[in-house]
């Protein structure tokens, strides 16, 4: 959060995560648009944007009082607020698992 007081070479590798995080998210959100689980009309790019700061921002403020609650719920619900605007109306739930493998392997052919 303080890039400037951070060595360059730290802060070189947090652009990589956040970069590798909004293509990972932004790959999830385009996928539920085109498996009409999420609205069509969604911006990929920015909603992945936005995923990754809420994510970061929850790991963030978890890191520094871990003992006030627990991950995974403050994750769950970060997530439930998210993803709620996006659903579409006909959206089916769908296995998260092999939603992410199906995006690595896209990514590998590439």
């Amino acid at each position: 959060m303080d890039a400037e007081n951070i060595h360059p070479e730290v802060v070189e590798t947090m652009r990589e995560i956040v970069c590798k995080n909004s293509w990972f998210f932004s790959g999830l959100v385009q996928y539920g648009c085109q498996q009409a689980v999420f609205r069509r009309d969604a911006d990929v790019s920015e909603t992945g944007a936005a995923i990754v700061a809420g994510y970061s921002g929850v790991l963030a403020s978890w890191y520094l009082d871990s003992a006030a609650s627990d991950l995974r719920e403050r994750m769950r619900a970060f997530l439930r607020l998210a993803l709620t605007g996006l659903r579409s109306g006909t959206g089916q739930e769908r296995r998260p698992r092999s939603t992410v493998a199906r995006l690595r392997r896209r990514r590998a052919r590439s």
